[in-house]
């Protein structure tokens, strides 16, 4: 890289010259001097982010976790940097920017510095309210074993499965219900050696079978299928650890509070005497300020229930079939959604899936996984072979408000 931005770069076309390799210098050192806020921890580039969080030592006490934001901002520092001297667009711009560039590049990461100190400080406060000693607290994410995917997805309590029956039952006669039933018990994948590849052939093979199935206005087959599809392409899940591994809700102290504290414009609204306010952090609480480290705000696990839709945990099955108890309303999943749909999984991975559409979501998350997520983890692009089938797979439903 550092070869490569110290050529001469012309601005402007005009033949005039700017000399880059005082500039690549001064990056590297500042690169040397950033490097010092990691203090002693050692940042291991080839680290896997799912090995540790399967073995447990997330380190998040010991520095690890704040080093890897100090990197990527440090990396934010960089590609700043680099795009505003080779811009060709900024013309005369670029001929001063190296005189400011440090204070604006430092300026413009401030406030995610002050937002990590934030999240260490407050993560250790309930680590240690909860667990006593921070560092004995387990990772707020846990894999699941291919034996447990199997449970989540197929036969346990709750699975994708019974609840896809439950909510098909309505809307099938007992006959071809019961037949369905027996074939989906003929397809456990749980017993085989290969227990993971075994679950995609079942749940590919569900798909099928349920895109066999007539549809309705009120019973989508078409659309539940795809989403079959989605979870059989997705390779990690992870259970949110709660109550049953530690992590307990927690009320802080009592903070007293009288009229004098917020002066005389709230005065009146807080009426005479003094007042007790306390904080109470769910057990998401740990999770939430952990992916939103560089947003902070007073509810952090309420933004990952909303910032997850889709792009981490995956829509309810139930969206797509109508309560027979509740007034039915059009379930729109034509071509347009489709595209929409396929747009945001590829070009915009981590934005949310939007409330308006046929998608509805679980109001508390305790399983998250997706293709998107997979991608991420393994440092790919979304899985081909999924979306090439989305993209060409025939339509066997068409209502009359689909677009």
């Amino acid at each position: 890289i550092t070869s490569a931005l110290a050529k001469r770069t012309r601005i402007n076309g005009t033949g005039e010259e700017y000399e880059m390799e005082e500039d690549v210098l001064s990056f590297q050192n500042d690169e040397c001097e950033f490097d010092d806020l990691c203090g002693d921890v050692t940042f291991r580039k080839g680290e896997a982010v799912d090995s540790e969080v399967e073995r447990g030592s997330w380190d998040l006490l010991d520095g690890h976790v704040l080093a890897r934001v100090f990197h990527f901002l440090r990396a934010d520092i960089k590609s700043l940097s680099y795009a505003a001297l080779t811009c060709k667009h900024w013309q005369s711009v670029v001929k001063f920017y190296k005189d400011v560039s440090r204070q604006v590049d430092f300026g413009a990461i401030a406030p995610n510095c002050s937002n990590s100190v934030v999240l260490k400080i407050m993560v250790r406060y309930v680590m240690r309210c909860v667990f006593g000693d921070p560092k004995k607290a387990p990772p707020p994410l846990e894999r699941l074993s291919p034996e447990e995917a199997v449970s989540y997805l197929w036969k346990g309590e709750g699975s994708l499965v019974e609840e896809l029956i439950q909510c098909m039952a309505p809307h099938m006669e007992d006959v071809t219900l019961r037949d369905l039933k027996a074939k989906i018990h003929a397809h456990d994948p749980s017993g085989y050696d290969d227990t993971e590849m075994k679950l995609r052939k079942s749940l590919l093979w569900l798909r099928d079978e349920v895109r066999n199935l007539p549809c309705t206005y009120k019973s989508r087959h078409d659309a539940a299928a795809d989403l079959i599809h989605i979870y059989a392409y997705t390779k990690s899940f992870f259970r949110i650890r709660s109550r049953l591994a530690g992590y307990e809700k927690v009320t802080s102290p009592p903070v007293y509070i009288t009229p004098l504290d917020l002066g005389p414009k709230y005065a009146d609204k807080l009426g005479s005497g003094v007042h007790e306010y306390y904080k109470t952090y769910s057990e998401t609480y740990c999770l939430g300020q952990l992916m939103f480290w560089h947003n902070q705000n007073a509810e952090p696990d309420t933004t990952l229930a909303k910032a997850s839709r889709g792009c981490l945990s995956l829509p309810d099955v139930g969206s797509f079939y109508a309560k027979v108890q509740k007034p039915s309303r059009q379930r729109v999943y034509g071509p347009r959604t489709l595209k929409f749909m396929l747009a945001r999984m590829e070009k915009q991975a981590q934005r949310p899936w939007p409330k308006d559409r046929i998608w509805s979501f679980k109001s508390s998350m305790k399983v998250v996984g997706s293709p998107m997520l997979d991608a991420v983890l393994h440092k790919a692009t979304i899985d081909k072979e999924m979306v090439h089938w989305l993209k060409h797979r025939p339509p066997i439903y068409q209502a009359m408000w689909d677009s």
